[in-house]
């Protein structure tokens, strides 16, 4: 059987057509076919397959906020990172060049 769009969907049994050039044997409308493969696909799926889908996806969805929670947490150090750097800065003598120099590479590290 092979499906054949032409106008209306129509599952065709052409193998004797094919191999031994008779005439197609039959023809079956899809739609009521393929309605009928959907709703046993449904009845298919027990609620205990149902709950274990809910199961799953919850557990994904607490893995997601872990993720977005760690990543909160990580951009909160960089920023109290580089708030450290400029206070280092800030606070570093004007008249010490290299240190100076040196802190103000970190803060800009940080920043980044």
């Amino acid at each position: 059987m092979v499906v054949q769009y032409k106008g209306r969907p129509t599952y065709i049994c052409n193998h004797l057509r094919q191999q031994h050039g008779e005439p197609v044997c039959q023809y079956l409308p899809a739609v009521s076919i393929d309605e009928f493969v959907i709703g046993q696909f449904f009845a298919a799926l027990t609620p205990a397959e149902l709950d274990l889908y809910n199961r799953v996806l919850g557990e994904f969805s607490r893995a997601s906020n872990d993720v977005r929670r760690a990543r909160e947490q990580q951009l909160e150090r960089l920023r109290y990172h580089a708030s450290l750097a400029e206070r280092q800065f800030q606070k570093a003598d004007p008249d010490n060049r290299l240190v100076a120099a040196e802190l103000e590479k970190r803060w800009e590290s940080a920043l980044r």
